[in-house]
């Protein structure tokens, strides 16, 4: 949409192209898109299948609290545009956080990363399914790609040395399980991560 707006189109194709990006640019925004709901119902209901506007509103739904409804419009989104990396992204996060769909998370990570290389969030969540795969090594090594792209949360650290333990990287494990139970580590992971160091120190 960018490349349509440097082409200088004709006035009907610019006005769509700006709104296109200026949706795309609120949906990952998500105080403006608080702020601009009422705008994203008017645009869908003049315009129920434009997908900027559904995206933003998955996105409030999340916020919201409504999980099936914003993982439906992800799903019907992906039925029109299989390969759009950004709703692969975000309905691999909704799906992290049922046990029951992990596998179909990975597999969205993992097609929405061929895209979203340098996506630090989406390099995160691919480490933690990987780690639920039992894929450790490459946890770890996506773990930390992130990590030297924004600062991991607690969450996050504790996989990461989780990952390091069983990859016999065990200096890295015990920083970065420290750095977790700092970061605020809550339970279960907290006792998980002592033990862990627990265990480490006895060796």
């Amino acid at each position: 949409m960018q490349k349509v707006l440097t082409s200088k189109p004709d006035p009907v194709h610019a006005a769509d192209a700006q709104k296109f990006l200026a949706l795309t640019a609120l949906s990952e925004n998500p105080k403006d898109l608080m702020a601009a709901e009422a705008e994203i119902q008017k645009e869908l209901q003049s315009n129920p299948e434009f997908v900027p506007a559904l995206m933003a509103q998955a996105v409030l739904d999340t916020k919201q609290g409504q999980i099936k409804r914003a993982t439906e419009t992800y799903d019907n989104i992906l039925r029109r545009w299989p390969e759009f990396a950004l709703a692969q992204k975000r309905l691999a996060a909704l799906y992290a956080q049922d046990p029951s769909t992990l596998a179909a998370a990975y597999d969205l990570a993992a097609k929405a990363r061929k895209t979203l290389s340098d996506d630090p969030g989406l390099t995160e969540l691919l480490g933690r399914l990987s780690y639920e795969k039992k894929e450790y090594p490459r946890a770890a090594q996506l773990l930390q790609e992130s990590a030297r792209q924004r600062p991991l949360d607690a969450n996050s650290l504790f996989y990461l040395g989780m990952s390091q333990l069983q990859a016999r990287q065990t200096a890295e494990a015990r920083g970065a399980l420290n750095q977790a139970l700092a970061g605020g580590l809550e339970e279960p992971l907290a006792t998980e991560a002592k033990r862990a160091l627990a265990d480490v120190q006895k060796e």
